[in-house]
């Protein structure tokens, strides 16, 4: 019976895969909708502060021997070739996204140290212990509280003793703060957003340790 329901937990994992990433492309990274926030926060990135605000993030990692790495939520690849040039790393880049993939392969055919794969990082499977950094930038928002808590846990045993977990993302003031303006908003985008304190505490929770959190609304 306990594998009939591991059997039936993985079916349906992939099926919220399959409908999550048939949302993403139809919907807010359509080929053009990826083009139009790329016009906006520059070559190679679909989210705000683009390369510049990302070389600044990478200031911050601090690992000897670096060799491995991979970009959750890579978009079109600008982070991943960032990751890969600053660090001399093989980076893999993985996104639910197709359109966002395709662009990315398009563009970085001729490289040997980026690889990039349509993957759902909650159900891709990634042998333990064998990755130096897991990085995400601006995409955990997409996930429900019990999702980002699987992804942490995943991240978690993939990464190497004293490996890092680099995260930039949106979070969210009290939720009695908020107005039906931003409600309609999250609604329709399906985001999923949580204050920084429980950010912290869904890492601490998941095994990570010297876990840091900050602000930095205005990068």
């Amino acid at each position: 019976m306990a594998a009939l329901n591991a059997v039936i937990g993985i079916i349906e994992a992939m099926e919220d895969s399959k409908k999550r990433q048939a949302a993403l492309d139809s919907h807010q990274y359509s080929k053009n909708g990826i083009l139009r926030y790329e016009f906006i926060f520059g070559r190679g990135f679909v989210s705000s502060g683009g390369g510049e605000t990302t070389a600044e993030i990478l200031k911050e990692v601090s690992l000897p021997n670096f060799g491995k790495a991979i970009d959750v939520g890579c978009g079109i690849g600008g982070s991943t070739t960032a990751l890969a040039e600053t660090f001399n790393a093989h980076v893999m880049g993985i996104d639910l996204s197709s359109n966002m993939i395709a662009i990315a392969k398009e563009r970085c055919n001729a490289r040997s140290d980026v690889e990039f794969l349509v993957a759902d990082a909650l159900n891709i499977p990634i042998a333990p212990e064998t990755i130096d950094l897991v990085y995400s930038r601006d995409t955990i928002l997409h996930l429900t509280v019990e999702e980002k808590k699987l992804l942490f846990s995943r991240a978690f045993s993939w990464l190497k003793p004293g490996g890092q977990l680099v995260i930039t993302d949106y979070c969210c003031g009290p939720p009695e703060s908020w107005d039906d303006e931003f409600k309609a908003y999250l609604k329709e985008r399906n985001y999923h957003l949580v204050q920084l304190d429980q950010y912290k505490q869904l890492l601490a929770d998941t095994g990570f340790h010297v876990v840091k959190a900050a602000n930095h609304t205005q990068r």
